[in-house]
């Protein structure tokens, strides 16, 4: 013993097969202040210290060496080294034994040949036998933990961070910075045992803050081969997001590489798509999204209520493209439909669509295809053989053989006018001045017929003419 401390030259000691060696002094309780320790221990097997530690650890040879010093209220470590198998782990810093920790800093840089071997630290057996490093410095707050040029890898992902983790429940308090790249999006997958990605390399940046109300996002950008997305804006808490608040871009092509990931067969035109997406009250805010695939453009704006029954949707749809054959196969390919032979025709539609229990209300629904125009405007019914439908509609144009892909006959190549209304009851249809030219072909039709076959009811006036049958 020397003054107030004891004092320890070249002490040996053994638990189990561990061995202990000691150098230094231990300054008096209850403080231990002035304690100026070198220790070494290293054992064959870290399994024989699980009982110490509350879990099990993996029976691998260990080896811990370096120095620590008590000072008022902190230990500072010295070149601490500690391998446990093949990885290693050196640490470097002050550990605060006052107020809970707080104002702990410690630098640390890890790494080994082989990620199985941490995973009984960290709760996860199912790690890949892939070389891991983790280097940075780390300082514990009083409701999170600063991070300083951290960084991580694992195989040949890389991960850095800087910012601050929230220890508070659902990490509130967190605002961080994060760089991540990855050579082969199915590695990331297998790790976050999420659904299968193509085999395309991955770089992410961005900063998340994380609030009670959810998650903020700022300069969110993942670029996978030539796919391009940025995210900004506010993500509400699950399971219902409500708050989201998201302006969203994304470019490039390629989309069929992603399709087992969506679940959706998708084409490999190129595409953009811009946009602001809100959730509240189970609606989802559509705010100008325009999506241009292909040759083909469609902005929505308003709002969608994606239940069964749609009801409460309101929207605005702007599509436009330069061919409606092509657009049809991009609908055949997305929705596994059949597509009828559509025209090689340039081609418009611009309407509003609201949506509540009885009916699909249609707004100012204007059509073009080549000189070929339509407009529509009024309801139509949800009920069964669409009762309550009341549509008034006037078309016109110079080529009427595209009506072909609709009513299956032969239709010919004639200017054609079609106009009028039509309302739909439960016992049949109430037609109003509707007239349907084609060439020299004309049928007008005005009051009530009744429904097929037995027509009961029917009280119309019909005139027809033509220079043949070949229509009827």
């Amino acid at each position: 013993r020397e003054d107030d401390r004891i004092r320890f030259d070249a002490l040996d000691a053994r638990i189990g097969q561990a061995s202990i060696a000691v150098n230094g002094s231990i300054g008096d309780p209850p403080t231990y202040e002035g304690t100026e320790l070198e220790i070494a221990v290293e054992g064959p097997n870290l399994a024989d210290f699980s009982g110490l530690f509350g879990h099990s650890l993996p029976a691998t040879p260990f080896s811990i060496t370096g120095g620590f010093t008590k000072a008022s209220g902190a230990i500072q470590l010295e070149d601490v080294q500690a391998r446990i198998g093949q990885s290693d782990v050196a640490v470097d810093g002050t550990l605060r034994t006052e107020n809970a920790g707080v104002g702990t800093e410690l630098t640390i840089v890890a790494g080994g040949p082989s990620a199985t071997e941490i995973g009984p630290f960290i709760g996860r057996t199912d790690l890949p036998n892939d070389e891991w490093r983790v280097a940075g410095r780390a300082t514990l707050l009083s409701r999170g933990v600063r991070l300083e040029g951290v960084s991580g890898s694992l195989g040949e992902l890389r991960v850095a961070a800087d910012g601050t983790v929230g220890t508070e429940e659902g990490l509130v308090g967190t605002d961080v910075e994060l760089r991540i790249q990855e050579p082969d999006l199915r590695h990331l997958a297998d790790l976050a045992t999420v659904a299968e990605m193509p085999a395309e390399p991955l770089r992410a940046h961005g900063r998340v803050v994380v609030s009670e109300a959810g998650f903020e996002i700022h300069g969110v950008e993942a670029i996978s081969r030539d796919i391009a997305v940025t995210a900004e804006g506010h993500i509400g808490r699950p399971p219902g997001l409500d708050g989201t608040d998201l302006e969203l871009s994304a470019r490039g092509s390629g989309l069929d590489r992603w399709s087992a990931l969506t679940g959706i067969t998708l084409p490999d035109d190129r595409f953009e798509v811009d946009g602001g997406l809100r959730l509240s009250d189970g609606g989802y805010g559509l705010q100008e999204i325009t999506v241009t695939l292909g040759g083909t453009r469609a902005t929505i704006h308003g709002v969608l209520f994606p239940h069964d029954d749609l009801a409460g949707t309101e929207i605005r749809l702007d599509i436009a493209g330069e061919s409606l054959r092509e657009t049809g196969r991009v609908v055949a390919i997305t929705t596994g439909m059949t597509m009828p032979e559509l025209p090689e025709l340039p081609f418009s539609l611009s309407s509003g669509l609201a949506i509540d229990g009885a009916a699909y209300r249609v707004d100012g629904l204007r059509a073009t295809l080549a000189d070929s125009n339509a407009v529509v405007d009024g309801r139509i019914g949800r009920g069964p053989r669409r009762v309550g439908t009341d549509l008034r509609f006037s078309a016109q144009g110079s080529d009427a053989s595209f009506l072909a892909v609709i009513t299956g006959a032969t239709v010919p190549a004639a200017p054609f006018q079609l106009s009028g209304g039509v309302q739909r009851y439960a016992t049949g249809y109430e037609f109003d001045r509707l007239v349907a030219r084609i060439g020299r072909y004309r049928a007008d039709v005005d009051g009530t017929v009744g429904e097929w076959p037995r027509l009961v009811g029917t009280d119309a006036v019909v005139h027809a003419s033509g220079p043949s049958l070949a229509l009827v």
